[in-house]
């Protein structure tokens, strides 16, 4: 055998090795790639598998405060619907009466939730508007007798200072602002236009509407009469009757408001039939000590008068209309005929 043919018959063995080798390492190696292949190909899949949907919890029966907290971690836009169907802001004291999706359902993914509440827009807003109102009239009151230097009592409504007949002497505030420069909302600027109607001054809105509240809060004495000219006075006692006509003081009011001069005064000086009614009038109050009356004529000419140095059921006077009468250190007079 020739060199070129035993390098021919080596080249064929090795080569034949080498296949042998191949064969082997790939009955070894191919199932170990096809599991890592697999295993590939399903971690694939699982990675691409949706993620699950979360659920709706169950509110119903919290108030929007407590229950939009919760809902917020579903991720979705959430509507609020009162009774009426119309969406809107509710009030965190709004409760909740039902969703949808209903609770312990999947919510899809890019879904509004619905969250019912028990309340609709307009009664949110009607009773937002009552309770600010509620706190809108700071009234500040003293007892009679009292120092204004004293602290005053506060009242939020006018209603609550009648069963204090002792307070008779009260400041306002509207929205916590002085009356001058309080804005009005539109049913208050309504009740001063009619007053103006009435023939009252309403140059200062804030000043009229607060007047009239105040007029609602104590009884009119006649001082507040005296200080007022006859035509305003009469539109005020009638915007307060408006107001209201269930005060315990409301048959003054009516007086006052059909031009009828009062029937009780305290000390001062008066015309009868424009200042106080005429008739007959005594103190009252039980004893009285250096009290000085005196009628006059429209000229200025005494009529009668007296001094008493006391008298332990007060003193009885009648005038007449056109005559003036003066009164020091005697109380209060009261008609009784």
């Amino acid at each position: 055998m020739n060199s070129t043919t035993r390098r021919r018959a080596m080249f064929g063995g090795t080569a034949a090795a080498i296949l042998i080798v191949v064969l082997v390492l790939a009955a070894i190696v191919g199932p170990q790639q096809q599991a890592a292949l697999s295993g590939q190909s399903s971690t694939a899949m699982a990675s691409t598998s949706p993620t699950p949907r979360p659920t709706v919890p169950d509110v119903v029966g919290a108030t929007v405060a407590d229950a939009d907290p919760v809902l917020l971690h579903l991720g979705a836009l959430r509507a609020f619907k009162g009774p009426d169907g119309v969406a809107y802001t509710a009030p965190d004291s709004a409760k909740v009466t039902g969703t949808v999706p209903a609770a312990g359902a999947t919510l899809p993914a890019g879904a509004t939730l619905v969250v019912n509440v028990d309340i609709t827009q307009k009664d949110a807003q009607a009773k937002a508007a009552a309770a600010a109102r509620a706190t809108r009239y700071a009234f500040k009151c003293w007892e009679e007798g009292s120092s204004r230097s004293a602290p005053p009592t506060t009242f939020n409504d006018f209603h609550a200072i009648w069963p204090n007949p002792k307070m008779n002497s009260c400041d306002l505030t509207i929205g916590g602002q002085e009356l001058y420069s309080a804005k009005l909302e539109d049913d208050e600027k309504q009740a001063v236009q009619q007053l103006a109607a009435d023939g009252g001054d309403a140059s200062s809105p804030g000043i009229a509407y607060g007047e009239t509240l105040l007029a609602c809060a104590v009884p009119p004495t006649v001082l507040w009469e005296r200080e007022r000219t006859r035509p305003q006075a009469v539109a005020l006692a009638k915007a307060a009757l408006r107001m209201c006509p269930d005060a315990p003081f409301a048959s003054e009011l009516q007086r006052i408001g059909n031009g009828i001069p009062p029937g009780r005064f305290a000390d001062g000086t008066y015309v009868v039939g424009k200042d106080i009614q005429a008739g007959t009038y005594q103190v009252k109050g039980g004893q009285v000590h250096d009290c000085y009356w005196e009628r006059t004529g429209a000229q200025g000419g005494t009529i009668a008068n007296d001094y008493i140095t006391f008298a332990p059921q007060g003193p009885v006077v009648t005038v007449y209309v056109g005559e003036g009468f003066v009164s020091e250190r005697c109380g209060e007079w009261s008609k009784i005929g």
